[in-house]
């Protein structure tokens, strides 16, 4: 499993559709650094607040998870991993953190650059506190839970091209549209909508609801592809 880490982690690495959704997330945060926020709030804290929280770019994520863990498929290394006796569940495991990875590491650029970027124009600085780290730690956990269900259907699909469709498409739906319409508690505290601030109870709910999910879509996964014919 260590191997299998360490190759999945060299291909991360090497993944160059990741950087470019990096670029493209920075960009944009760059532009609403510079030209948005300085025309509706003077606070630095207000512009993490909901940056933190924001979901609306995350087909992005969907893209990336369903791509990096799919391409595995396409190009057959899940096969000969299989083949040269690694276990399903080190396969799946192998995927979801380089996976993970990613995805965190897109949404700090989405939220660091939207930061710094304003930070030349801020005026206030106050607010943050160590609550706010708690908020961070949830806010990575609830996307680990989120692109973990992106892998589950990478797992379903077998190929990239369905599984990059069917991601995106579950992604629009859950975080960009459903949060329109649904204001249910299980639904606030689902990975489809990010913990909206650093009330303990709240990161609390966050946090449990995440760590559920992760458990459960992880187990359906590895039970899945171990039914499955390679």
């Amino acid at each position: 499993m260590i191997n299998q880490l360490r190759v999945e982690n060299s291909k991360l690495l090497r993944f160059k559709a990741l950087y470019a959704i990096v670029l493209v997330m920075v960009a944009m945060s760059v532009f609403a650094g510079l030209q948005k926020w300085p025309g509706s709030t003077d606070s630095l804290y207000y512009v993490f607040s909901d940056t933190i929280q924001d979901v609306s770019l995350f087909f992005l994520i969907a893209l990336f998870a369903s791509w990096f863990v799919g391409s595995d498929f396409s190009d057959r290394t899940i096969n000969r991993e299989i083949v040269t006796g690694c276990s399903r569940w080190s396969v799946v495991i192998t995927r979801l953190l380089p996976s993970f990875c990613g995805s965190a590491m897109i949404h700090i650029c989405y939220v660091g650059a939207n930061c710094l970027a304003f930070a030349v124009k801020a005026k206030d600085f106050s607010g943050f506190s160590m609550a706010d780290v708690a908020w961070s730690v949830v806010v990575l956990l609830q996307i680990f839970a989120l692109q973990s269900i992106f892998v589950l259907i990478t797992f379903v699909f077998h190929n990239v091209f369905a599984a990059i469709t069917a991601s995106t498409i579950v992604e629009v739906i859950m975080c960009n549209i459903m949060r329109n319409f649904v204001s249910a508690d299980i639904y606030k505290y689902s990975c489809f909508h990010l913990a909206d601030s650093a009330d303990a109870t709240n990161l609390m709910g966050c946090g449990i609801a995440a760590v559920i999910t992760i458990v459960v879509v992880v187990t359906i996964t590895c039970v899945i592809f171990n039914k499955k014919d390679i």
